[in-house]
């Protein structure tokens, strides 16, 4: 309800624990792209029927399930596309994945240098930049371990950079939900205050105009990307 409420229409779903053989209900008005388990190792898609009908899945390097990445092509080949990467790296600043991730992005980068390429999830790190504390301060954004501040840097030597505003994401008053993106802001990026369901995470909602191959009758052409758990 909140999706459809904020006219979502692609939600990375971090630490998709289902059964196997889970299916959606008849009518449920989005479908599952990615990978789910019944344990916390695992990133999926939520996609509308107008973008799932477009998406390309990506061929990514490594069998870890805590990135996915799909891709919607351009309408012509004058325009950009978008690679979207569903993430959820470990907690306590999990190197290993976030290398992972960052080589697959450059690699689809250069395979399709025209499009723009979005990181979604729960990324559990805690980048120094999305704060303004008092100097001094101990918490995590302030204070951070050795590997958030390596897994900053890295990002930042990719070219990523999130696109969150100074909001908390998380009832432990951080920001860890995150939307990274390597080209200017899009329209507007947003952390919704009121909670989902029972999760001690804020949804993160950003617009980004494009236009892709869709029927899409009744809409104007732009589309909201969510980071949610």
């Amino acid at each position: 309800a909140t999706l459809c409420h904020n006219n979502v229409l692609l939600a990375a779903l971090p630490g998709a624990r289902f059964p196997a053989g889970f299916t959606l209900p008849d009518g449920f008005p989005f479908e599952i792209l990615g990978h789910f388990s019944e344990h916390w190792d695992s990133t999926c898609f939520l996609a509308s029927p107008e973008i799932s009908c477009q998406a390309v899945e990506l061929d990514y390097e490594g069998d870890s399930m805590r990135e996915y990445w799909i891709r919607l092509p351009p309408c012509s080949s004058e325009r950009q596309g978008a690679i979207f990467a569903a993430v959820y790296p470990s907690h306590g600043g999990d190197v290993t994945t976030w290398t992972s991730i960052l080589h697959n992005a450059w690699k689809f980068q250069a395979l399709y240098p025209q499009d723009h390429v979005y990181l979604l999830g729960d990324a559990n790190i805690h980048l120094s930049y999305l704060v303004s504390h008092c100097p001094g301060c101990l918490c995590l954004h302030c204070k951070q371990t050795p590997n958030d501040k390596l897994i900053e840097n890295m990002l930042q030597n990719s070219g990523f950079f999130a696109y969150n505003p100074q909001i908390p994401t998380h009832d432990s008053n951080t920001t860890v939900d995150l939307i990274f993106g390597t080209r200017p802001p899009p329209v507007g990026t947003d952390v919704l205050l009121e909670k989902t369901g029972a999760s001690d995470h804020r949804m993160v909602i950003t617009d980004i105009p494009m236009q892709f191959p869709a029927v899409m009758s009744g809409t104007i052409g732009r589309f909201r990307w969510a980071a949610s758990e």
